[in-house]
């Protein structure tokens, strides 16, 4: 890398990609992945004119911006529902909600569809969520 000619972060992107796409796995699963220098010397990068280095880097940065803002406001919303539920919650249980008309329009429910650990929903929940920001991330 030429450091007047070429730009760190165009280089930043490039290895990023390689490493999500798990071009430097060896095979070997270890808790803390290394990255040596004999790993590194084994893959080449594309090195383009530098104005298209720049206009990648832009671009990259770009779509970078609108995924961050989808993400944040994906956790917005689910920190305002987390918050709608515990406030509805609360209302019930204080009786300032009367949920009898609510539940006499709700149509009767199996049993055995009913879900019996709401907490497991709940952890369920927290994992779709957790996948979904996970998939906004990559």
């Amino acid at each position: 890398m030429d450091q007047r000619r070429d730009l760190p972060q165009c280089l930043l992107d490039a290895m990023q990609a390689a490493a999500s796409s798990d071009a430097f796995s060896d095979g070997h699963v270890s808790t803390i992945a290394h990255l040596t220098g004999e790993k590194l010397r084994g893959h080449r990068f594309a090195w383009p004119p530098a104005e298209e280095q720049r206009a990648t880097v832009v671009h990259i940065d770009g779509e970078a911006a609108a995924s961050d803002a989808s993400i944040e406001r994906a956790r917005t919303e689910i920190d305002l529902l987390r918050e709608l539920r515990t406030r509805l919650t609360s209302d019930v249980v204080t009786g300032r909600v009367d949920v009898q008309p609510i539940a006499a329009t709700l149509p009767e429910l199996d049993p055995a569809e009913v879900v019996a650990d709401v907490s497991a929903a709940e952890d369920d929940l927290d994992d779709e969520a957790a996948e979904f920001l996970e998939d906004v991330n990559a």
